[in-house]
């Protein structure tokens, strides 16, 4: 009788014949659905199997959202306003306060014509806001109730005598449209002078402290969200002197004590080690430089807040999965990108540091329009100072990433990170996560037409495959180290060698992903491409 291989699901296998003699590891624990369906008597037919993988797609998880605005306004009106260099020149406009800018119109007609637009003032110009108390500016008028600086130095006098208005608008808008209350000078006085702190989240008691130092320097676009994680929610915002968009994180300090037992605890976890002698959390993330690291700007807190400022970049790379026809990207563009993210995690880890949330959405990118471009690691909330030959057993990252030593609650080092680098590669290239919840991980692990079945992975190289199996090992000293990682067979060649060169002489800085070495291996590739080694 001749021998057939078979692999089975474990809640499938009452289905098998009794005489059917399996292998070891033929029954899986791997599950996609929980049927409702009662368990057919005959064994399913091969015809009515599915074909292709059976994995769990590649999305955004949950909790997370990528970049959003609204635009509905927050306050709007009829305004009186003039220069204070000009003050005889009184103009009438409608203010609209929308899309994080002051918007003022020559007309209103059931909703304000865009091309009647007078200008347009962004709030990240805007310097200060102060009400004016003092005398009129000119004698044949009023005073004004409060005024606007810009980063210009131009001064905006706002609010005079708006009931000589009260009739309503100019006589071109019809009469029956008309009948709108004047503006409240006090009410844009509040309206601004909140549109110009960083927005405010449920979780703010009522008497929160209001984030002078860091309103003065930013304007947080509150209507367009990056991001959110389970600290914080991540805006775009402008640098008000120099006009430079950055993205800010803000975080609660209430959700950050219900989840890491207060912030000094969180402080003390999180850098233990490199804040001896009053550094702090900030000196040690301004020590962090890297160019696959997003760069810190500036950072400051209030008694309720934390505000990280960082550079901004255009995408990440799990938007850049997905955007693909195929969901998935080719192994060049992965081996370019994975080469990005290792030389930071072990740049990271030769500071002591594992990132602990390792994942396509952590990993931000320069530009979307190209399969090659710049990587930089980004979000710290979970990073840990782990010490050589030290364990760790606090809660971090995301499930879906972490390896089962994190699941388990048993202790973990900095290998953690070299899990979730197999993880990451194996979502990259086959546009699927590589488990399921509520199985064990050694059982799929072991069971490879699970883990790496002929679509898409019959189209994925050998050596691919090699490097995410000994990515994903359950015994920690069994997983690959940064150095072993870089040095597998599949990170080399001289395509790759290229693309990585590429990089660094379009950045223009020092060189950080290849070498002088790398230059003198490959010289002969180089003189056959025609091309000459740029150091």
């Amino acid at each position: 009788m001749s021998q057939v291989q078979v692999n089975v699901h474990n809640k499938c296998a009452h289905q098998l014949p009794s005489n059917c003699t399996l292998s070891d590891h033929a029954i899986s624990r791997m599950s996609i659905t929980e049927s409702t369906t009662p368990p057919r008597a005959n064994l399913v037919s091969m015809e009515d199997e599915p074909s292709g993988s059976e994995n769990i797609p590649l999305f955004r998880l949950p909790g997370q959202v990528t970049s959003r605005s609204t635009t509905q306004p927050k306050v709007e009106g009829w305004m009186i306003h003039f220069l204070l260099s000009d003050p005889e020149r009184r103009l009438k406009h409608y203010w609209i306060l929308a899309n994080d800018a002051i918007n003022m119109y020559n007309e209103y007609n059931e909703g304000v014509n865009p091309n009647k637009c007078y200008m347009v003032l962004p709030l990240a110009e805007i310097l200060a806001i102060t009400p004016h108390n003092g005398p009129p500016v000119h004698s044949k008028y009023p005073p004004h109730c409060f005024e606007i600086r810009t980063i210009s130095n131009v001064v905006y006098c706002v609010g005079e005598n708006l009931h000589a208005y009260s009739g309503g608008p100019p006589k071109k808008i019809p009469r029956s449209l008309s009948i709108r209350p004047p503006s409240n000078t006090q009410l844009w006085f509040q309206a601004l002078k909140d549109a110009l702190q960083p927005p405010v989240s449920r979780s703010d008691p009522p008497n929160a402290e209001r984030a002078l130092e860091f309103a003065e320097l930013y304007q947080v676009l509150s209507e367009k969200v990056l991001g959110s994680g389970q600290f914080g929610t991540v805006y775009s915002a402008i640098q008000r002197h120099t006009g430079v968009e950055v993205a800010v994180k803000v975080i609660s300090k209430e959700r950050f004590s219900k989840k890491s037992n207060g912030v000094e605890s969180m402080r003390a976890e999180y850098y233990r080690e490199g804040v001896r002698g009053g550094a702090g959390l900030v000196a040690i993330l301004q020590r962090v430089c890297h160019s696959g690291i997003v760069r810190l700007e500036f950072m400051c807190e209030t008694k309720d807040k934390i505000f990280v400022v960082m550079e901004k970049m255009n995408g990440d790379m799990l938007e850049m999965i997905l955007s693909q026809a195929a969901g998935r990207l080719d192994e060049r563009a992965t081996r370019f990108l994975l080469v990005q993210i290792l030389s930071a995690l072990k740049y990271l880890h030769n500071q002591g540091i594992a990132h602990c949330d390792l994942k396509p959405e952590n990993v931000l990118l320069s530009e979307m329009n190209t399969n090659f471009p710049q990587t930089k690691i980004c979000d710290f909330g979970y990073a840990r100072f782990i010490p050589e030959s030290q364990f760790r057993k606090t809660i971090v990252g995301t499930p879906a990433y972490l390896p089962p030593e994190v699941l388990l609650r048993q202790g973990y080092n900095k290998s953690l990170d070299m899990w979730s680098v197999g993880v990451i590669i194996y979502v990259t290239l086959s546009g699927t996560f590589p488990f399921n919840e509520g199985d064990e991980i050694a059982d799929q692990i072991q069971n490879a037409a699970f883990m790496f079945p002929a679509e898409p992975w019959a189209e994925v190289s050998p050596a691919a495959i090699d490097l995410i199996q000994r990515l994903l090992r359950v015994k920690i000293e069994e997983r690959l180290t940064i150095e072993q990682c870089l040095a597998h067979e599949w990170l080399k060649g001289e395509q790759l060698y290229r693309d990585l060169r590429s990089l660094e002489l379009r950045l223009k800085c020092p060189r950080y992903l290849t070498s002088p070495a790398d230059d003198e291996k490959y010289a002969e590739f180089l003189q056959q491409q025609g091309l000459v080694p740029q150091l």
